[in-house]
């Protein structure tokens, strides 16, 4: 048996298990953690065995352990369920409050609470703001190829950019939002146009956030409690088919297109990528074998990455926080932060071990074992776990006369939670989001009367 095939099977029956204990102990409730360890199964388990089994061969040949790549995820999903298990106890110790009565008072159900209570002005002023740095993205070259860059970056103004840092998640608050009040039989017309339009553009930038808008809608059904019925799974199952069968393959087309036509554009030239997928689809049967393989590759990616990572440090020696290091510096202001900081976490590790350039997945237990072994790969697994269990807690006991400042930042935290491919300069990223809000929030607190910030 393969590592990758192990790896697999373990990973997903830890994971049938894990769901079953949660709907067992916490009746249908669960938390941020628990959607981390979920899909870090997904990732790191699921994805490479089924493109091994649907017969992709290419195998990366490194010094590494049999077995080791299993021993990180489980190391690194230990570390959220350690931070999980002592935000619990130290919570309900604190507050007085049994362990069963957890989930009632700070579960993630809570937040279904404040999306009533926010003006729906808010939500359409954070959303202008993203569209504003979305227009100059698309302008400097970005968008719909899936790969941002620093140029990018930099040829937007610096004030648009701190904007977006702040609301970079409102379209999450506006899915969720309009998701609820469909829920409640109190969507307008706008409410429907706005979700089609919000669904559609995310499917623009990419499979992977194809599928974590489905993962949203889902999460959305059991944040509400609505039981997870058979036809709601049929109609998944049947969206994501169609998904992988009609618009996948020409979206992988397109996003080819953009990418090798982006040097010599000055932006994205949308109507020459669709002109040459017009071309291109003449040959089905070559374009299907290509999608095919490119799903299978992209599915195996993050298993690789950390075999890669794996076989370079066990030649050598660890970076002893040097990627860690670099993230944090990340969260300087670009004026003030030296030139050597604005690379890639993934870039960082290829240079320092003389690796080839080449399109890698970051995430946190390559990065941790990078840095540490397998003693960062358990620590890292802690600092998300404290993160994704902490942050709503302090959201829900210091700032619920504040709806919509709990939802702008739950929703900022999520995506950490539902994307496997996270950086450490991501999650600081988002750490110094949160703590920007929270703070202009604790101040208005006290400076500003309650009766003029209700609904905030």
């Amino acid at each position: 048996m393969t590592d990758d095939i192990l790896c697999g099977i373990c990973l997903m029956v830890f994971a049938v298990f894990h769901a079953l204990f949660r709907y067992l102990c916490s009746r249908e409730k669960f938390d941020l953690g628990d959607i981390a360890i979920w899909m870090t199964c997904v990732y790191v388990g699921l994805g490479p065995l089924l493109s091994r089994l649907a017969g992709y061969n290419e195998v990366y040949e490194s010094n590494t352990i049999y077995g080791s790549v299993l021993i990180c995820a489980l190391l690194y999903i230990f570390g959220i369920m350690i931070s999980q298990n002592y935000s619990r106890k130290y919570i309900t110790k604190c507050n007085n409050i049994s362990r069963g009565n957890f989930y009632t008072k700070f579960g993630l159900q809570q937040f279904v609470l404040f999306l009533p209570k926010i003006k729906f002005i808010y939500i359409i002023l954070g959303y202008l703001v993203v569209w504003l740095y979305r227009i100059a993205e698309i302008k400097g070259g970005g968008g719909f190829s899936g790969t941002e860059g620093l140029s990018v970056t930099l040829s937007i103004p610096y004030w648009l950019v701190v904007l977006h840092f702040v609301f970079r998640a409102m379209p999450f608050v506006l899915i969720f939002y309009m998701l609820y009040m469909i829920h409640i039989k109190r969507a307008s017309l706008l409410i429907f146009s706005l979700l089609i339009f919000e669904t559609v553009y995310t499917f623009t930038n990419g499979r992977r956030d194809m599928l974590n808008v489905l993962i949203i809608y889902a999460v959305a059904l059991l944040l509400f409690n609505q039981r997870l019925k058979l036809r709601y799974v049929f109609a998944f199952c049947v969206i994501l088919i169609l998904l992988l069968k009609l618009i996948f393959p020409y979206f992988y087309q397109f996003r080819l297109s953009i990418q090798e036509n982006k040097s010599s554009y000055n932006g994205i030239d949308i109507s020459q990528a669709l002109d040459d997928v017009k071309l291109r689809s003449e040959d089905k049967e070559y374009n299907s074998y290509k999608f095919r393989e490119n799903i299978q590759r992209r599915a195996r990616m993050n298993y690789m990455w950390i075999e890669v990572v794996q076989g370079v440090v066990n030649n050598s020696k660890p970076l002893y926080g040097e990627v860690q290091f670099s993230a944090i510096m990340s969260t300087i202001p670009r004026h003030l932060r030296p030139s050597k900081y604005w690379q890639d976490n993934a870039l960082i590790i290829q240079k320092a071990y003389g690796l080839r350039a080449m399109d890698a997945s970051d995430n946190f237990i390559a990065v941790g074992y990078a840095d540490f072994k397998y003693i960062g790969v358990l620590i890292n697994g802690i600092w998300l776990g404290c993160i994704l269990t902490f942050v709503p807690i302090i959201l829900v006991k210091c700032f619920n006369e504040y709806p919509f400042v709990v939802v702008l930042v739950f929703c900022h935290i999520f995506p950490l939670a539902l994307d496997f491919e996270i950086s450490p300069t991501t999650i600081y990223a988002t750490v110094r989001s949160v703590l920007v809000i929270l703070t202009v929030s604790y101040i208005l607190k006290y400076l500003v009367p309650r009766s003029k910030v209700a609904h905030f």
